[in-house]
């Protein structure tokens, strides 16, 4: 900022505070985030700044203050309440399951929650339990009881992004080839007919194959043949690509 001289730091995200950042170590691992390595991997400016003594000190002395002035462990369970009982009314309005999904993350469970579809980094803890084992780490961190943990991004297996792009490739390469198949199969429909034609252009490939085989051999099996392979080679892409997912 030209006027003060200073940096100033636009916070985003926010949607991932309270441990919500998926892909980042366990829910107990992002409760005991280290507050003298709060970044996930190596950030050159974050490591430099809190590499001074000085800095890190203040640092420190600043997330005591605000561990116990705007963030302090009743205070922002009153607003947690305050605020759920303000919306629960509106998330009503989704329906049951909403509700009950709502008010299961305003439990007291201490187990943690799947997130999303699932997968590495997605289990979290409610925001109540969240809350009091960060301050449970951030008093044992001050203390210089807790070293607390350094996160590291989870990464795709070694290889997967390869593996992706071949299923990418072949995925595109399958598409195409029934784009192909669809259009042949369609333009052989209407040399036989109009039925046909339009048969093709709407059921394929059941039709196309149908029309290849047993209608009009002479006019359709090419396209019959061909979309038969074509949509072999796309169902053997969307399975090898849900196998790798689940």
């Amino acid at each position: 900022d030209p006027e003060s001289n200073r940096f100033q730091f636009i916070p985003w995200d926010m949607d991932l505070a309270f441990g919500g950042l998926p892909l980042a170590g366990t829910p107990e691992e992002r409760a005991q985030l280290s507050i003298d390595q709060p970044q996930l991997g190596d950030n050159p400016l974050i490591r430099r700044v809190l590499a001074v003594d000085d800095y890190r000190r203040k640092h420190r002395d600043y997330v005591r203050l605000y561990k116990d002035s705007l963030f302090e462990e009743k205070k922002v369970l009153r607003s947690i309440e305050s605020t759920a009982s303000f919306i629960r009314p509106f998330i009503a309005l989704s329906g049951e399951d909403a509700l009950s999904q709502f008010d299961d993350q305003m439990s007291d469970s201490p187990e943690p929650f799947v997130m999303g579809p699932g997968g590495p980094g997605s289990n979290n803890y409610r925001i109540r339990t969240f809350l009091t084992k960060r301050h449970a780490s951030l008093r044992a961190q001050l203390a210089g009881d807790s070293d607390g943990k350094v996160l590291e991004m989870i990464r795709p297996p070694p290889g997967s992004m390869k593996q992706w792009g071949v299923v990418l490739i072949l995925g595109l390469a399958a598409v195409i080839a029934n784009l192909i198949a669809w259009v042949r199969g369609v333009i052989a429909g209407f040399h036989g007919s109009s039925l046909w034609g339009c048969l093709n252009l709407l059921l394929y490939p059941l039709t196309t194959v149908i029309y290849g085989y047993r209608i009009r051999h002479d006019l359709g099996h090419r396209q019959a043949r061909m979309a038969l392979w074509s949509i072999t080679a796309l169902t053997a892409v969307v399975l090898l690509a849900w196998g790798w997912i689940f």
